[in-house]
């Protein structure tokens, strides 16, 4: 990611809308970690495995995006839904 880019992102978190947008994000990852929603009964031309795969990386690459502009600590990439 170029530097300026960088810069002009991180001086974004100061808005609220920014941080909405984080929140949205990381729903977007959970979502993607989490199997629940694979319609299993509906033909695909991958397999549960490649799904699974490409929802795990797709997540992965939005949480990578996260840590680099300094809006999540890489440390916490799972976060609990449980809400215990």
């Amino acid at each position: 990611m170029d530097k300026q880019n960088q810069i002009d992102i991180g001086n974004l978190k100061r808005y609220p809308e920014f941080h909405a947008l984080k929140q949205e994000l990381e729903k977007f990852c959970d979502k993607m970690d989490s199997i629940d929603d694979i319609e299993i009964n509906v033909v695909s031309r991958v397999t549960l495995a490649e799904e699974v795969y490409g929802r795990h990386y797709a997540s992965e690459k939005v949480r990578d995006l996260l840590s680099t502009l300094g809006l999540v600590d890489r440390k916490t990439v799972k976060r609990d839904a449980t809400m215990e």
